[in-house]
């Protein structure tokens, strides 16, 4: 019986097909396949006369992912932005090869952007990405061993694909209609360098100033830290960590380092701190000496204040992990003294050193200036034990000669500087005299050393009773010193210290202060006070006239502004001294 059928085959294409109608995968065979291509009643007119119509495929993508270094099984993750889809994913064993979707396109004309997430732990960016096209109908991009076809070298004008960090940039001109794109991220673990800063003082059981993390020695937080070429190249940056951990990237190819290149790995010693040592791992770096780890030399160098610290090393593509930094804070020694005696009797400065690291600490005087220039002066260092800011029967002498002492971290060690005055010199001559605490850091290799000076100014003055104020700032927990600075609702604590530098005893003492401008009165106490004086009353804003007399030891409300004393019944023998405190905040 007459009739007729249809049978839809789908077929691949790869580049022409003929017919009317082009740009389909598929070929449409109706009758019996008529060689005279009769048209059959209600079919479309049988053309066998259209030539050869190109069909235009949509470019296609995939990604590859190539990890070089490293262990373990590691996902990786791609953003992708101008595709098919929003997304693809690859998960690689280190070291291998992956192959993500492989039904991935883009559309001709758009550009396209690939974002790598990489996993925890590794470098942000890929050491390389770039891109080829298997078929050749575009120019591939320049890696070694594509093929240099005609229709590649003929798109060879093309712009290029860029990679910007961890972001493959696609030219509109590469998405072209049969393209067959394979981009392929090469990442290593390899490529960060990786270590901590730490404060190298000793605590916890760890041992001072050997450039080596140990025992309870805690990070460094906000550390600047420098990747460079050992030139002017930086080619990363980073702040250490609340644990003082930081993690510097090398760049991407071709601005990355090759094989033997210098790298330098750069610590900023942050203000206030001194850099003692460095490691890596557990393995010390003395300053200026290679070192042999793993395969690779490091070479430390300690700089002098305000250079940046740095470890240098030539690359090989291994990792570099725990090159640490040790730094601790500046020690202290306070603060300046001025003191008033009687021509033939002696004054007491009193300072006070702080050590922030393990080490020895002697003292001496660097220097001393007379004015008028007469002979006679002279002083002697004692140790004082209690820091009680005043010369103890017995006590050590520290100078002369200078009597080196160990400290340890947070240690204070407390002197006193006695200076004698000539009995030839009259009132207003002068003696200042710079006093120094010169300390050694135990473990540092090379030694290292460093020096603090304070300045003691002894007046001669004719009167017997001398007074001295000080002031502090007691809401950041700060020394004692002549001058000072709070901002406001800060407290100050001032310190009022009195010596008999007379020959007599001094009867009926009176101290007497007034709150500060802009500040309000807090609280009011005798401190340190000799046995000979028996008993002590005081008068304050919070009792002020008519009010009566407190005992000095008595609390009273805070609040208010105006005068301050204390009185003390008995005598302040010669050389006696003692001090009363007040506080007050800032309004």
């Amino acid at each position: 019986m007459p009739g007729s059928f249809s049978v839809e085959i789908p077929v691949h294409v790869d580049a022409t097909a003929v017919g009317p109608l082009g740009g389909t995968n598929s070929i449409n065979l109706s009758g019996g396949g008529d060689p005279l291509c009769t048209t059959l009643p209600n079919e479309a007119l049988c053309d066998d006369s259209t030539g050869p119509v190109a069909v235009l495929l949509p470019p296609k993508l995939r990604i590859v992912k190539e990890v070089i270094s490293g262990s373990g099984t590691h996902r990786f993750d791609f953003a992708l932005s101008g595709l098919s889809v929003a997304r693809d994913t690859i998960t690689v064993s280190a070291p291998g090869r992956g192959i993500g979707a492989q039904t991935i396109t883009g559309k001709v004309g758009v550009p396209v952007t690939i974002t790598e997430t990489s996993p925890a732990g590794w470098p942000v960016n890929p050491v390389s990405a770039s891109c080829r096209d298997l078929k050749d109908v575009i120019a591939p991009s320049p890696i070694r061993g594509v093929s240099g076809s005609s229709p590649a070298a003929a798109a060879a004008s093309a712009p290029p694909v860029v990679l910007a960090g961890n972001a493959l940039k696609i030219p509109a001109e590469w998405m072209v209609a049969g393209a067959d794109l394979e981009c392929t991220f090469v990442n290593s673990d390899a490529h960060a360098v990786t270590g901590r800063v730490f404060i190298d003082n000793g605590r916890g059981a760890g041992v001072p100033n050997d450039g080596v993390a140990n025992g309870g020695e805690a990070g460094l937080a906000g550390v600047r830290m420098r990747l460079t070429n050992c030139a002017a190249g930086v080619w990363s940056t980073a702040v250490t960590d609340g644990s003082g951990h930081y993690r510097l990237e090398l760049p991407s190819q071709p601005s990355s380092p090759s094989e033997g290149d210098p790298v330098c790995v750069e610590e900023v010693t942050p203000a206030g701190h001194l850099s003692t040592g460095a490691s890596v791992g557990a393995t010390p770096l003395p300053s200026g000496t290679g070192v042999a780890v793993g395969g690779r030399t490091y070479t430390y160098a300690r700089t002098a204040a305000g250079a940046p610290d740095h470890i240098a090393f030539a690359w090989n593509d291994a990792r570099a992990g725990e090159l640490n930094f040790g730094d601790v804070a500046l020690n202290r020694f306070g603060a300046d003294s001025a003191r008033t005696g009687s021509p033939g009797s002696s004054v007491s400065h009193a300072h006070t050193f702080v050590a922030q690291t393990g080490g020895t600490v002697s003292f001496g005087v660097a220097g001393a200036v007379a004015t008028p220039p007469i002979d006679g002066w002279s002083a002697k260092i004692y140790e004082d034990p209690g820091c009680t800011g005043a010369l103890q029967a017995g006590a050590t002498v520290l100078y002369p000669p200078a009597v080196p002492r160990p400290v340890m971290t947070g240690q204070n060690l407390c002197v006193v500087v006695q200076e004698f005055i000539p009995a030839g010199a009259l009132a207003g001559y002068n003696d200042k005299r710079s006093v120094q605490a010169s300390f050694v850091f135990t473990n540092a290799s090379p030694a290292l050393s460093a020096s603090y000076l304070v300045l003691d100014t002894t007046t001669v003055s004719s009167t017997a009773l001398e007074l001295k104020k000080e002031v502090r700032n007691l809401t950041k927990n700060g020394d004692f010193g002549l001058n000072n600075e709070a901002k406001s609702g800060e407290t100050l604590e001032y310190r009022i210290t009195y010596t008999n530098n007379g020959a007599t005893p001094i009867s009926g003492l009176t101290v007497s202060d007034v709150t500060p401008v802009y500040t309000s009165f807090v609280a009011s106490q005798e401190g340190a006070t000799p046995a000979t004086l028996t008993a002590c009353t005081k008068r304050t804003p919070a009792n002020a006239l008519p009010a009566p007399a407190v005992a000095c030891a008595a609390a009273q409300a805070p609040g208010g502004t105006g005068p301050l004393d204390w009185k003390f019944t008995g005598q302040l023998a010669p050389g006696g001294t003692g001090n009363v405190r007040f506080t007050v905040t800032v309004n």
